[in-house]
């Protein structure tokens, strides 16, 4: 009985590794929305072109972030920050769909609205770390890997490495 046990959870356990896997994310950046000429920006256009929904989208998928929507002379300005919340494998790519809907959002009426992101971020996990930076150009959002450091360089490869080696 006590092996069955046993294989029961050495079973259990490599199924909790396959599924999760310890990621943690560090962010910062702003979208900043403008209308050409010195106009403001309400927060009637704001809701009009269904922003508010992106933004909740953004803050369900970043839960320990912190989303901030600032009303400016001329502007709009969403900041993010997040200091080592915790996500899911594949945050980057939809994040980057969340921008693009923004950006769409933006770009797609006739407004006559532009966008400027500028968003940085590092994510980290036992593989290792990935810095990445996104941007647009009119609507089209990218990220681009800045900096990767593989699995060998995090600190706790290098805690093993130093007392098990």
């Amino acid at each position: 009985m006590a092996e069955k046990l046993a294989a029961l959870r050495a079973r259990a356990r490599e199924q909790l590794k396959k599924i999760w896997k310890p990621e943690t994310l560090t962010l910062r950046g702003e979208i900043i929305i403008t209308r050409s000429g010195m106009a403001g920006i309400a927060r009637g256009d704001f809701e009009q072109l269904g922003l508010e929904a992106d933004i909740a989208r953004l803050k369900r998928e970043l839960p320990g972030a912190k989303v901030t929507v600032q009303y400016g002379v001329c502007d709009a300005t969403v900041r993010l920050f997040a200091y080592q919340t915790a996500v899911t494998e594949g945050v980057f790519d939809r994040m980057r769909d969340i921008l693009t809907h923004i950006a769409a959002q933006v770009y797609g009426g006739a407004t006559g609205l532009s966008l400027r992101l500028d968003v940085l971020g590092e994510c980290r996990s036992l593989r290792g770390r990935q810095q990445v930076r996104f941007l647009n150009k009119d609507a089209q959002v990218a990220y681009r890997l800045t900096e990767a450091a593989g699995a060998e360089e995090t600190p706790l490869a290098r805690l093993k490495k130093k007392f098990f080696e």
